[in-house]
């Protein structure tokens, strides 16, 4: 199965649980895998908003420095690693 019925496949389970931290993280990694930055870091930052999440942290860590904002990368990557 590709990336993008996958990513349909969590959308429509998040439509039943659309506060589900663990759904929405892996939406944003998918989102992620298959191009879309600004969708995928959505997803992961209402992830996080409802639950901490050390593999949120460091994909949002990743996503940044991949996009040259390493200000931001490093603050996730610390959160990610509980040095704040």
């Amino acid at each position: 199965v590709d990336v993008q019925q996958r990513l349909k496949t969590i959308r429509g389970w998040l439509v039943k649980h659309p506060v589900d931290p663990v759904l929405l993280r892996c939406a944003g990694t998918l989102a992620i895998a298959g191009g879309d930055h600004q969708e995928g870091a959505r997803y992961l930052e209402r992830s996080l908003a409802l639950a901490h999440s050390d593999e949120a942290e460091k994909a949002l860590g990743e996503l940044k420095a991949f996009n040259g904002d390493y200000t931001r990368s490093t603050e996730h990557f610390r959160r990610a690693l509980g040095l704040t």
